[in-house]
């Protein structure tokens, strides 16, 4: 609504300010929530960049951490081991098993 309709008297002054006063409070809600969307691709964007950083770096982090270390960061990357006529087997683990691309 606009302030010439006001003044031209074709809408009440009540009726505008109800209006007005919906329209800003759609209007905050809206930054409200454009504020919590920025912020997610902001924490998604980070953590997306820390997972890469990660990932190309594994081998040598895996290198050189202690066993325990090494035991945890296996069992993180795979699961369904078996061992069968001295074979073993395993599946990656979900999303690393995902192929990119």
């Amino acid at each position: 609504m606009s302030n010439d309709r006001l003044l031209n008297w074709s809408i009440a002054k009540e009726d505008y300010e109800i209006k007005l006063y919906q329209l800003k409070s759609n209007q905050q809600k809206l930054n409200i929530e454009i504020e919590i969307f920025t912020k997610a691709d902001q924490d998604y964007l980070l953590t997306a960049n820390t997972v890469f950083s990660l990932a190309k770096r594994a081998k040598r982090i895996f290198e050189s951490s202690e066993i325990s270390e090494k035991r945890t960061f296996i069992n993180y990357l795979i699961q369904n081991t078996t061992l069968r006529d001295k074979k073993l087997g395993f599946s990656v683990s979900a999303p690393f098993n995902e192929k990119l691309g």
